[in-house]
């Protein structure tokens, strides 16, 4: 009867803390993206700009992601309310959508079943709270933020709430259905060095300029990170969490008695700018009695890779072939989840005949 090695696991797991601990860890703050004018920016967690391309002649004063990770923008200077997404890539928007009443806006976002809101100006008076239907290039206004008539940037926490920035009177949050618009710290006021917000996926809300701030949502200061090589942002987004690395490459496909099963190549890694916890499974299927738990760890939250951590754990000897073990298919695979929500963040799956 094929046993796997007893101490396989916990060699792979000294050898990750072994890694974990050599590794440096780079900062914390997301990269993003932003958007001044025709010109789109990637900024690094020091607050340092470089230049993306150019949107082809669509300027914006508004930016938005939605869950699928496309990024949207307004233009500011035509008088058609032309929405516009952006390559990523080359910074080239491309049209969209034309809405009559969508000139003047100030801030764009999303929630989490891709409502668009914005914040369109009131030059006299307060600004208005709106929602655009993209499908039917409708805009309806949902109503005036009482109170607050300079209203910039806008942008959704995790928890679904609406936050935007006063450049007099500092950070606020607004009712998505009255746009009832509530002041988080009337001891502090705002500043016109901040003109777009993005939260980032760990819930820290940023916002910019000419800098990037890192803004407490619960007091509404803000704490400078950097600004070189951009000015005037108009709109910010971070750049999307990029998946774990989980990366088996096995020697060969199909194995006779006298071969040894190998994994040449196994990686793990976190290709972000920022940290990343993870739940990891590393498991052989196939056998009698069901799946061989390899690895199966960080369930509470206690693997923590850093940003820009990689390790390859191959080569890796996995069993010799003999006549003891059944002719068939087997498999050995690997697995990443986020511990809190159990979503499925990775994975590699890697099929392997005995003969």
């Amino acid at each position: 009867m094929f046993k796997l090695h007893k101490h396989l696991g916990r060699a792979l797991l000294l050898a990750i803390a072994f890694s974990l601990s050599a590794h440096a860890e780079l900062p914390q703050t997301p990269d993003f993206i932003g958007q001044s004018g025709f010109n789109v920016y990637r900024i690094d967690e020091a607050g340092t700009g470089t230049l993306i391309g150019q949107t082809g002649g669509l300027s914006t004063n508004a930016m938005a992601r939605d869950s699928t990770g496309v990024l949207w923008s307004s233009d500011s200077i035509s008088g058609a309310g032309q929405l516009y997404t952006i390559d990523q890539l080359t910074g080239l928007g491309t049209v969209q959508a034309t809405v009559p009443d969508a000139q003047g806006l100030r801030g764009m976002a999303f929630d989490a079943a891709d409502n668009l809101f914005a914040i369109k100006n009131n030059s006299s008076g307060d600004d208005f709270l709106v929602r655009i239907d993209l499908g039917t290039s409708l805009l309806t206004t949902v109503g005036e933020t009482t109170g607050f008539s300079a209203l910039q940037g806008l942008a959704f926490a995790p928890n679904g709430r609406l936050y935007g920035w006063d450049v007099f009177r500092g950070l606020v949050t607004i009712d998505t259905t009255t746009a009832a618009t509530t002041d988080v710290n009337s001891n502090v006021g705002g500043t016109g060095n901040i003109q777009a917000l993005t939260f980032a996926p760990d819930g820290r809300l940023f916002g910019g300029r000419d800098q990037v701030f890192e803004i407490d949502r619960l007091t509404g200061e803000s704490t400078l990170i950097g600004g070189s090589n951009f000015s005037d942002l108009r709109g910010l987004e971070f750049i999307p969490t990029l998946p774990p690395i989980c990366d088996i490459q096995l020697n060969q496909s199909m194995f006779v008695d006298g071969e040894t099963v190998m994994a040449d190549v196994l990686r793990l890694g976190n290709p972000n700018s920022s940290s990343l916890a993870i739940e990891w499974a590393l498991w052989l299927e196939g056998f009698p009695g069901g799946a061989i738990s390899v690895v199966n760890t960080g369930a509470d939250g206690s693997v923590v890779l850093p940003a820009g951590f990689e390790t390859d754990l191959g080569p890796l000897v996995l069993l010799g072939v003999t006549a003891a073990i059944p002719r068939g298919d087997y498999e050995f695979s690997c697995r990443i989840v986020n511990p809190i929500t159990k979503r499925l963040l990775v994975e590699d799956l890697n099929l392997f005949t005995i003969q």
